[in-house]
């Protein structure tokens, strides 16, 4: 794991009408100048990460597969 703030929430539901999401993402800043993505299903704990060249290019990847940016 790591001890980084993240940059964002995001989140997803499994139904729209869902108070509580099925999954949690956030991203990243890298040593090397690129954003890493880490998304977890809440139930279960990290189940992925993966990186990206842009920050933009993270969000848009987020947002395809149905993540909400609850980052306040």
């Amino acid at each position: 794991m790591h001890n980084e703030e993240p940059l964002d929430v995001w989140l997803a539901f499994d139904d729209p009408n869902d108070e509580e999401a099925s999954h949690e993402a956030n991203t990243y800043r890298t040593e090397e100048d690129r954003y890493r993505v880490e998304w977890y299903n809440t139930a279960v704990g990290l189940v992925f990460s993966r990186e990206f060249a842009t920050y933009d290019g993270a969000a848009e990847w987020l947002t395809d597969r149905g993540y909400q940016d609850f980052t306040s």
